[in-house]
C-alpha cells in the first residue's frame, strides 16, 4: 500500500519539478544558491470502514513537500520566493485530484502551507498534502 501511494504522489510531484528534489532515502546535496524541495510520506491511519464483504480499508496520510530557499541577509527577497513556490505546489496538488498506482486510487483532500522554518543556511516552508485511498484486502 505505502509503496503504491508514495509512487503516485512522488510521480505527481515529478510533473511539477523533477530535479532539485530530495526524495526519501536518496542521497541529495542541495546547491547553495538554488531552491529545492524535500518530499516525505507520512501515513496516518489505515482502518476498516465497512463490515460487509468485501471489506474496505481507508488509508489516510500526509505527503509533505518542504520548499527550501537559500537563507539571505538581503531585504528582499526574504520569504517571498519560498511563498511563491509553496503556492505553486499547493495549486499543483489540487483537492479532488485522483492519482493511480498499484491498483489504488489516491485522492488529494487538501494542500496547505504551514509556518516557515528559518535556518542558518535555508528557509523552509512546509506544504502538507492530505490524501486518502481505499483498498479491498
Amino acid at each position: 500500500m505505502r509503496g503504491s501511494i508514495q509512487a503516485a504522489l512522488d510521480g505527481h510531484l515529478k510533473t511539477f519539478q523533477a530535479s532539485n528534489v530530495a526524495w526519501e532515502n536518496i542521497i541529495f546535496v542541495p546547491n547553495r544558491n538554488t531552491p529545492w524541495l524535500r518530499s516525505a510520506l507520512l501515513p496516518a491511519s489505515s482502518r476498516v470502514i465497512t463490515s460487509l464483504e468485501p471489506l474496505m480499508v481507508r488509508h489516510l496520510g500526509i505527503y509533505q513537500v518542504s520548499v527550501n530557499i537559500p537563507g539571505t541577509e538581503q531585504d528582499p527577497p526574504g520569504a517571498g520566493p519560498a511563498n511563491v513556490i509553496a503556492d505553486a505546489v499547493i495549486a499543483h496538488f489540487r483537492p479532488g485530484t485522483v492519482l493511480h498506482s498499484g491498483g489504488l486510487n489516491i485522492e488529494i483532500d487538501y494542500a496547505e502551507d504551514h509556518p516557515a522554518i528559518p535556518g542558518v543556511d535555508w528557509y523552509a516552508v512546509p506544504v502538507s498534502v492530505g490524501y486518502r485511498a481505499h483498498s479491498y484486502p
